[in-house]
């Protein structure tokens, strides 16, 4: 079952979650592609859970991916809405 957030949570969160990857040497592209992959409509706030991302079909993509890696991603997107988050409350 997706999760919801506010979707300035997820608008903010983009950046910071592409910023994250980079640092952790993914490919900016990559990145995202992964995000849209988790939050496929920012302008609802739903996202989908770590379980329901891993099994997310990733036909198509130039990027392979393993369960571990996806976990990473998926770790460094529960951080992004963490950090955008606290900018909005502080803000």
């Amino acid at each position: 079952m997706p999760r919801t957030i506010a979707p300035e949570i997820i608008r903010r969160a983009l950046p910071i979650f592409t910023n994250f990857l980079i640092r952790d040497d993914f490919d900016e592209e990559l990145a995202i592609e992964e995000f849209a992959r988790i939050a496929p409509n920012p302008s609802t706030g739903g996202f989908l859970t770590a379980d329901e991302y891993v099994m997310v079909r990733r036909t198509g993509s130039a990027f392979v991916m393993n369960r571990a890696s996806r976990l990473s991603v998926y770790a460094a997107f529960e951080n992004a809405l963490n950090h955008a988050a606290v900018e909005i409350e502080v803000a």
